[in-house]
């Protein structure tokens, strides 16, 4: 452990307080309420701290804190105990970073063989990462991000402040050292709301970004592709808004990052009309937007990675009756894509997102194709899934709420099983709370088999043994 260090809080506690128990777990009313509640492991004086066992904190108190960060009644509260995970994950040496240097050097071909993989967690976010954390310690690997989209902090009920704190404890609780990467995925701007007042919905991606790096979640994939103008003649005017206003936002980014920190950035080809992306789309893109990224003020650093499209519709099909069909994947295509990111513009590769019905055995072929990263919300999702239909009776709960609340989503002709899978995103927010309080027998399930499909995920990714390569990579 290491030595016991002052670490300064941002604000003052006050007012008496006592503890409730519910549902087996301490329920803190005040800062008073965790002073005492942490009196055999941390000191707390005024605005500071100090952690004198890291062994007790974690063993006794990390899983209530976690709990209570997330659904104590008092923000202040939540907010608090987030900066005490964070400042004891840094005590640590468990650090938010980016992955800028990493993409660097693989852009230049001085690294692969492996594909990155991003991972979303819809729900019980705490266990499911302390499962991701164990599969990777046991395998070695550096080569992973947590990811949360601006869709998801909607869909989830999750911010970027608790869904960060929640991964640095999982971090914590499974012994990790070292970087860990937070991806602020999809920040994806609205075409409408664009159109109607385009300065408020910049000021509101801004607005993002600004969440994301008090967070830190120092990766962030941008994605203006909505605003791609399909009307318009040629192919770079259709683009323009697209490749303009990512521009912009990373030209924000490189102002508001803090300092010492390059934010790796990331940025979504899209299509221009219902197409794959193609190697005259990403040419086009790119040029615009190094043009645009050159004529600021900033002198920025430009992206580091471009998300492709390479298959009509990620998420797969549902037919009538329910059976999804896995749509083909053009790996050709994105080869091309990924080898002509690299060779003309100087990016790591492509980015591709993974639908979870695809098989097993198409992971092996992301690494052959070069590809620099993978996105497995939607995979990690129906996992969860596959869990809670083997391991829990909430699923049916889950079911009814969709019916219910999404029946004007339900067209004619459209089977139960079709919409429940189109819908299914739809119900982490309302049952977050009842998700987290499952009994630990369903829990431990869940997230033992995301641990064993996330391992050879893993293990096909060639991502086995990389976490010191990952590290070195970062070091100045």
């Amino acid at each position: 452990m290491a030595s016991p260090s002052q670490i300064w809080f941002n604000e003052r506690g006050h007012a008496e307080g006592h503890f409730k128990r519910q549902w087996g777990i301490v329920s803190l009313i005040s800062l008073n309420d965790l002073k005492d509640h942490l009196q055999d492991c941390v000191s707390i004086n005024g605005t500071s701290f100090t952690l004198r066992s890291r062994r007790l904190f974690v063993e006794r108190h990390l899983d209530d804190l976690v709990f209570e960060s997330i659904f104590n009644e008092d923000a202040a509260l939540r907010k608090r105990i987030r900066q005490l995970i964070h400042a004891v994950g840094r005590e640590c040496h468990i650090i938010p970073a980016s992955m800028q240097r990493f993409y660097e050097a693989r852009a230049t071909s001085a690294l692969g063989g492996m594909t990155i993989a991003a991972i979303g967690l819809p729900t019980l976010s705490y266990d499911l990462a302390c499962a991701v954390f164990r599969a990777a310690g046991r395998l070695r690997v550096g080569g992973f991000a947590f990811s949360l989209s601006r869709d998801e902090l909607e869909t989830t009920g999750q911010s970027f402040d608790e869904f960060a704190a929640v991964i640095i404890a999982a971090a914590l609780r499974e012994r990790w050292q070292g970087p860990v990467f937070l991806l602020a995925s999809r920040l994806q701007a609205d075409a409408r709301h664009f159109v109607a007042r385009p300065a408020g919905e910049m000021s509101a991606l801004r607005q993002l970004i600004d969440d994301a790096l008090r967070a830190g979640f120092y990766n962030i994939d941008l994605d203006t592709s909505p605003l791609i103008d399909k009307g318009c003649s040629t192919l770079s005017e259709q683009l323009y808004r697209n490749y303009a206003q990512s521009a912009e936002l990373t030209a924000y980014i490189r102002r508001v990052e803090p300092r010492g920190v390059t934010v790796s950035v990331g940025a979504t080809l899209g299509a221009a009309g219902d197409r794959n992306s193609t190697e005259e789309d990403l040419n086009s893109f790119m040029a615009g937007y190094n043009k645009a990224l050159a004529a600021g003020r900033y002198g920025a650093k430009g992206l580091c990675k471009i998300v492709v499209q390479t298959c009509k519709q990620a998420y797969g099909v549902p037919l009538p009756d329910g059976q999804i069909v896995s749509l083909s994947l053009d790996m050709n295509l994105l080869r091309r894509l990924s080898y002509r990111a690299r060779a003309d513009f100087g990016l790591a590769g492509a980015v591709q997102q993974v639908s979870a019905d695809w098989p097993l055995d198409i992971y092996d072929r992301f690494v052959n194709t070069d590809t620099a990263e993978i996105h497995l919300s939607d995979v990690v999702q129906d996992i969860v899934l596959e869990g809670l239909h083997l391991h829990s009776s909430l699923h049916a709960e889950m079911d009814r709420f969709l019916k219910r609340e999404c029946a004007n989503q339900w067209s004619d002709g459209m089977t139960e099983a079709a919409f429940l899978h189109r819908m299914r995103g739809r119900a982490w927010k309302a049952f977050k709370q009842p998700l987290w309080e499952l009994s630990r027998a369903p829990r431990l399930e869940i997230s033992a088999l995301l641990e064993s499909r996330i391992q050879i995920i893993f293990e096909k990714l060639g991502l086995s043994n990389t976490r010191e390569l990952v590290a070195k990579t970062l070091e100045p």
